[in-house]
């Protein structure tokens, strides 16, 4: 009588096959608000740092000495004070991350 274990013929089993698929980030701009603080000057114009508002003024004198009076001496109409303001912008928000998935292509078996 022959043996059933060693009749049965070997079984391989095939490894599934997967493959990746990239998702990209998903999201969407949104106009955000902030209050920030600037350097006014008294001819209206702002300025984001006093050095800004420094050079504006050097400008405005050298130019009056250069074009008007050489004896110019600023009479207050360029100085400054400090002012909050509301500025808004554009921003991305991100509402889902990119990530990476297994996607099953092929089922696994036996052979």
């Amino acid at each position: 009588m022959s043996d059933p274990v060693s009749s049965t013929p070997k079984r391989t089993w095939v490894e599934p096959v997967y493959k990746t698929v990239h998702h990209k980030e998903q999201g969407h701009y949104e106009t955000q608000t902030q209050k920030v603080q600037k350097v006014k000057c008294n001819c209206g114009k702002l300025f984001d740092t006093s050095s800004a508002w420094k050079a504006h003024q050097d400008a405005f004198l050298k130019y009056m000495r250069e074009n008007v009076d050489p004896n110019y001496t600023c009479k207050g109409d360029h100085l400054s004070h400090y002012v909050t303001v509301e500025e808004s912008k554009q921003v991305y928000v991100v509402d889902k991350e990119a990530y990476d998935e297994k996607v099953l292509v092929k089922k696994g078996y036996w052979k």
